[in-house]
């Protein structure tokens, strides 16, 4: 078996989970460590990505963040977090201006791997940045998929966020 196969197959534990919402600004959300790789996607309007011992990252319209380690880290309409919230409590706003898509995998660190213990904390892919279709549309897909109650949908997004891990550490 490949490396990234093994990544999905060995130290996935548990279901993979996305969420996407629609937010107005001021808005500032606080993303407790946890035991896994988690992303976001800025699929309209911009953003940062503000962690402690990290340089931060300014997002625009279809910028990936990869943070394969699973740290704490605060995602919020500017460098200035202010008192961010928790993502659990946040609420949608139907007429806000900027849509976020953010998943996690839960993944088993008594048996790290590898590959991605070689990653560094964050991992930014800016939209212009290569070529990343087959990325691309695997985001496209789980956008559908999380704003939509269809049968099946469990199953849909448990495949493609298993998909979408592996397109983002190829990318």
């Amino acid at each position: 078996m490949d490396p990234l196969s093994d990544i999905v197959r060995v130290m996935r534990t548990g279901h993979p989970s996305a969420n996407w919402m629609r937010v107005g600004s001021p808005w500032s959300y606080r993303f407790a460590p946890y035991e896994g790789a988690g992303f976001h996607v800025v699929v309209r309007g911009s953003g940062w990505l503000l962690m402690e011992s990290h340089d931060p990252v300014q997002l625009g319209p279809g910028d990936v963040v990869l943070l394969p380690a699973g740290h704490g880290h605060v995602l919020s309409d500017s460098r200035d977090a202010g008192r961010p919230v928790p993502f659990e409590t946040a609420v949608a706003d139907p007429a806000g201006s900027v849509e976020l898509l953010c998943g996690k995998y839960r993944l088993d660190r008594r048996r790290p791997h590898p590959l991605l213990a070689m990653l560094p904390n964050v991992v930014h892919l800016p939209a212009r940045v290569g070529d990343h279709g087959r990325l691309r549309a695997a985001l496209d897909l789980l956008a559908a998929e999380t704003t939509t109650r269809r049968p099946g949908r469990d199953a849909v997004l448990a495949g493609l966020l298993d998909l979408l891990l592996v397109y983002l550490i190829r990318a």
